[in-house]
């Protein structure tokens, strides 16, 4: 009767939709578990790169260039001697404003040269702490470009190498003092050896 294959048909149907439901539910379980599992996996990955960024003590920057906005880490400020509540609005200007002038231009030159080529940057320059000593520090980076190959942003790092400049320096003055030791004992052995030369001579 119709009775009977309405009955029919609506068992079919909600066997339809809860067979439907479970695949639903089963594929809802999946995505879940993938999504949990990539959250993992990209909290993980930002903690092995706190870590490293902890262990090279480096201050983190991005430039974006097109606003002249940088944008700096906490530990970026820290290193300089500031508070996190200090320097909110870095440009480009504000960190050459930091740069010694002994080294304002072979930077500058740099960072255009950065610009316009676009190749990985780095640079080693001394900086103006916030009590007004100067520091050395290395500056490195990498550009990012849009679709029509303009820089739009430069995410880079800067490392205290103070100590290490202080080191090279030592050494250097270290070799001055060697080289200037070895032409005076140059010049003694042949001043004695000139001063010997008529007595020996005679005898």
């Amino acid at each position: 009767s119709n009775f009977t294959v309405a009955l029919l048909s609506l068992f079919f149907i909600v066997k339809f939709l809860i067979n439907r439901n479970k695949e639903s539910e089963q594929s809802l379980i999946a995505s879940e578990q993938q999504i949990s599992s990539a959250s993992d996996a990209l909290r993980r990955s930002e903690e092995r790169y706190l870590m490293a960024l902890q262990g090279t003590r480096a201050g983190i920057y991005e430039w974006h260039v097109q606003r002249n906005y940088v944008e700096v880490s906490d530990h970026w400020k820290s290193i300089l001697g500031y508070s996190p509540s200090e320097m909110m609005h870095v440009t480009l200007e504000t960190f050459m404003a930091m740069v010694h002038p002994e080294d304002a231009a072979r930077t500058s030159a740099s960072v255009m040269n950065h610009v316009k080529n676009q190749l990985p940057y780095q640079n080693e320059v001394r900086l103006r702490t916030k009590d007004g000593e100067y520091r050395w520090f290395q500056d490195s980076g990498v550009g990012m470009s849009d679709a029509s190959g303009a820089l739009q942003v430069v995410i880079g790092s800067i490392i205290d190498i103070n100590e290490r400049k202080a080191a090279e320096e030592k050494v250097r003055q270290q070799n001055e003092l060697l080289a200037k030791t070895n032409q005076e004992l140059d010049y003694f052995v042949y001043s004695v050896s000139h001063d010997l030369r008529a007595p020996l001579s005679s005898i």
